[in-house]
């Protein structure tokens, strides 16, 4: 805040140096303490009241600006800590005090020049007699007074502004009518000014009104302009209603800060910082405060977005969405070819991971399921590696490939462990499988390291299988052979007609043995005297084969 003439409190709520008039020499250097992004900053604001006109106030060695007896200089947002407040005017030793400046409180300092017993004037300055002859006449005053009202310099910077010339040429000529007229266009220039900036910038509006109340308040009192009264009290009046507007400013202001701090940014609905600070904006549509608050939320979300998309892509997006709808709110308020870029990417990053969200639902859906890599078209390794095709370091998509090839090492250790080498054998073949299609899609991907040793398992449980599948097909074979005998010798015997029933069991002991058969061959890989059996059992094989063929035919 800053406190101008007759008790009116004026929210400047900016964080910038900024200057009031065009010209390079007629800056209103307002300093206010920059916003430098982080949540955690403290500081506090200084207030800087005196007894005499136009005393200059630097705050530790850096120039801050004028102080006047009814216009105090008050600055917000310092660091905490303590600062040294230096005062200086015309006619006295310069005052310099210590204060401690303490969070979101006001420190005070009061210079009181005229209170002191005896006025010490400047070692420099000439006697009264000396300062006449020297003094420039009116003329010339009022060229200088000119110059600077051209280049508008209407009240500063101290003594170099048309305001203290015009001044001088009414103490040395009282009825000057070009000093009254230009004191009177910069009291014109200053109420043009405030309606200029009314709904579009809240701190230089109030500035000028500021100046304004400045250059009456002694017109009125110098000049004696009685219609300057009522005209004084009108801006006072609307100052008042200003400092209703600051208030409302600081309460949300306050709210913005403590949401922004606990990261509710556009939640919850009831109370967030980005509707604190619409709402700040809409009774002070320039307040830079609120704009930079909301262009770090935007910075934020994509931050977290950036941060969220190796990972968690549906996070991501939305991250990215609520930047957008921020960045939107700031671009409707102005154009910035910077944010608009910025915008520009964002809506495509929002296309991109919503895309990669869909993909990701299904992937872990199926993958849920453990269709790892079946269906062909429709598993959970295609949809990751189509994600991988979109976003190569996609985290998520890495680890969940991962996780697939993990858990079907891990299942068939544990079938294996469990002698159930027909389920290992299937988690071992989806194991490879991952590896095959992933090679397939990415041909520079390495193999992992554990790949060979899952190759042995296979053949290994392959093995096992093999041999536990002859066993069962032996005794089946066995059964079927016994009961081929007993028929042959009810045959031999004349007992009973057995001629189908005996087809029928050779069909069964011929399709048993070649089953015996082909499990000799996959053993004969493994054990080498595996090899002859095979020979024997197609040789009793293929006489069996005959013996039906004649058997089928004497039937027919």
């Amino acid at each position: 805040m800053i406190r101008i003439a007759h008790g009116v409190l004026i929210p400047f709520l900016i964080a910038i140096q900024f200057v009031f008039f065009s010209h390079p020499d007629t800056c209103v250097s307002v300093r206010l303490t920059e916003d430098s992004g982080d949540e955690n900053d403290e500081a506090g604001h200084i207030r800087v009241v005196v007894d005499v006109p136009n005393v200059k106030i630097a705050i530790d060695g850096q120039p801050e600006g004028l102080a006047h007896p009814a216009h105090p200089l008050e600055r917000r947002y310092f660091p905490i800590g303590v600062v040294v407040v230096e005062a200086k005017t015309k006619g006295y030793p310069p005052e310099r005090k210590k204060i401690t400046i303490k969070h979101n409180e006001t420190a005070e300092v009061e210079f009181n020049f005229n209170s002191r017993t005896t006025v010490t004037r400047k070692i420099d300055a000439p006697p009264d007699e000396d300062r006449k002859e020297n003094s420039p006449s009116v003329e010339t005053l009022l060229e200088k007074g000119d110059d600077y009202f051209k280049r508008e310099r209407y009240t500063t910077p101290y003594e170099k502004n048309a305001f203290g010339i015009y001044k001088a040429v009414l103490e040395k000529d009282p009825g000057n009518s070009r000093a009254r007229e230009k004191i009177n266009d910069m009291m014109k220039k200053y109420l043009e000014l405030a309606e200029e900036y009314r709904g579009a910038n809240f701190g230089r509006m109030v500035f000028a009104y500021q100046q304004y109340l400045f250059i009456a308040e002694y017109a009125l009192k110098v000049i004696g302009d009685p219609i300057l009264s009522g005209q004084i009290e009108k801006i006072k009046n609307r100052l008042n209603e200003l400092e209703l507007k600051h208030e409302q400013i600081s309460r949300l202001d306050k709210i913005a800060e403590a949401c922004f701090k606990r990261k509710h940014y556009t939640t919850p609905a009831d109370e967030n910082a980005f509707d604190a600070c619409k709402a700040i904006l809409e009774i002070d549509p320039e307040n830079d405060r609120a704009i930079r608050r909301i262009r770090r939320m935007i910075n934020n979300y994509i931050k977290w977005g950036n941060e969220d998309a190796p990972v968690k892509p549906d996070q991501a997006a939305a991250h990215y969405r609520k930047a957008a709808e921020l960045s939107k709110f700031v671009l409707a308020r102005g154009g910035d070819q910077k944010l608009e870029r910025k915008l520009a990417a964002l809506d495509l990053k929002i296309d991109r991971f919503t895309f990669i969200s869909r993909l990701f639902e299904k992937a872990d859906t199926l993958f849920d399921t453990e269709h790892f890599v079946t269906p062909e078209k429709e598993n959970a390794l295609r949809y990751y590696l189509d994600i991988l095709t979109i976003s190569p370091e996609n985290q998520k998509a890495i680890q969940k490939i991962g996780n697939m090839m993990e858990y079907c090492r891990s299942m068939g250790e544990k079938a294996y462990s469990e002698a159930n080498y027909a389920l290992s054998k299937y988690y071992y073949g989806q194991y490879l499988k991952i590896i095959e299609i992933r090679s397939e899609s990415e041909p520079d991907h390495n193999e992992p390291p554990g790949a060979a040793n899952i190759r042995s398992r296979l053949q290994a449980a392959n093995h096992k299988l093999a041999v536990h599948r002859l066993a069962h097909q032996k005794e089946a074979l066995l059964r079927r052979l016994e009961r081929y005998e007993t028929l042959k010798r009810i045959e031999l015997q004349d007992k009973k007609n057995v001629a189908d029933e005996l087809i029928s069991v050779l069909a069964d002991l011929i399709e048993t043995m070649r089953k015996v058969e082909i499990l000799y061959e996959e053993l004969a890989d493994f054990e080498v005297r595996m090899k002859p059996k095979v020979g024997r059992v197609k040789a009793a094989r293929k006489r069996l084969e005959k013996e039906i063929g004649v058997r089928m035919n004497k039937a027919a």
